[in-house]
């Protein structure tokens, strides 16, 4: 579903998007903010209520068990007012170059 959703985005949603990540690493910190909303992570601000999609079911249950009370109370304090969360596995967000880097050979294989 969240790879389908192809709806305009606007200046100020990529704004208050901005203001909401900032907020919910402030709330978890800035190392666990990069390692579990970094790169593999997009989230989606529609209508007053945000979608968290993720690269896979493993990423959504953890979000969901260890980070919703942050990631509820950053919308509470971005958008003024508590926001459905809802979660989303979009395997396109996995990281590319992870796959690419077990296909290269190991510098140690290499013969000089």
């Amino acid at each position: 579903m969240c790879a389908g959703d192809m709806q305009e985005v606007t200046r100020d949603d990529m704004e208050i998007v901005s203001a909401l990540q900032l907020a919910l690493a402030d709330k978890v910190g800035q190392e666990r903010f990069e390692l579990w909303f970094g790169a593999n992570t997009r989230l989606d601000l529609s209508d007053d209520a945000l979608t968290v999609c993720v690269p896979n079911q493993f990423f959504q249950d953890w979000l969901r068990k260890n980070y919703r009370q942050q990631i509820e109370a950053a919308c509470a304090e971005t958008l003024g007012k508590p926001a459905p969360v809802s979660f989303c596995v979009d395997p396109s967000l996995a990281e590319p170059s992870a796959a690419a880097a077990d296909s290269r050979p190991n510098s140690s294989d290499s013969v000089l």
